[in-house]
């Protein structure tokens, strides 16, 4: 289930940053297709519990940029990391599938709330209170509530149901979907057009030929 987990770094003593884990364990290789969907299904809710906080004039520039990125106009609001789960310690660290199969996974989600300056070296940020009329902090914990309110709903929705309406809800929302993005992969970098994400998390481009990129295949230059 979707809860508050309070002992990741930051979230104790920083009230300007939300964090929510998700977390399940799974023995099974068939489920790391679940991992993927539910990487999406993790995107698709902080996007809609933070563009229910927001105006309408202001939420529709909300869209989440693939593959783990949640943007308000060209400035990064928040983001999702996940981090696999290796052999039966739980290790973290990249293995063999072959010698330490994949036991499941940890979804972390880190939003922008409250803060109001940024260090010099992150070029785009933006925090939730910028984006609002708002004057005073908002609430920390009942923002972190609703969105493990919305993860739970889409994850039941997610067991109940295909992946169709997740994936058309989170190409809905895409980043720049529709125009030409810059890729960079090794030493190349091209422009294309953004077409759409699958329900295995892969980008597909492209403008006379389809090409397809996997999570972290790709580097997507912000221009």
């Amino acid at each position: 289930r979707a809860g508050v987990d309070d002992r990741i770094p930051g979230a104790r003593f920083c009230r300007q940053r939300a964090w929510i884990a998700l977390a399940w364990i799974s023995s099974e290789p068939r489920h790391l297709l679940r991992c993927l969907r539910r990487y999406l299904v993790a995107a698709v809710a902080l996007e809609e519990v933070i563009r229910a906080v927001l105006p309408p004039a202001r939420a529709r520039h909300l869209a989440l940029k693939w593959p783990n990125d949640l943007y308000w106009q060209d400035r990064k609001a928040g983001g999702i990391l996940i981090e696999n789960l290796w052999g039966a310690a739980g290790n973290t660290s990249a293995r063999d599938p072959e010698q330490e199969p994949w036991k499941g996974a940890v979804v972390g989600i880190g939003m922008n709330i409250n803060q109001l300056n940024f260090p010099d070296e992150l070029t785009n940020p933006v925090s939730l209170r910028q984006i609002t009329p708002a004057t005073e902090e908002l609430d920390l914990l009942e923002i972190a509530r609703s969105l493990c309110q919305c993860l739970q709903h889409r994850l039941d929705q997610l067991a109940d149901t295909s992946a169709d309406l997740l994936i058309k809800d989170y190409n809905t929302v895409l980043y720049k979907r529709g125009e030409l993005i810059t890729l960079r992969k090794g030493n190349q970098t091209w422009r294309t057009l953004l077409k759409s994400v699958d329900q295995q998390g892969v980008l597909h481009t492209g403008i006379d030929q389809e090409t397809c990129f996997t999570w972290g295949e790709a580097e997507w230059i912000i221009e």
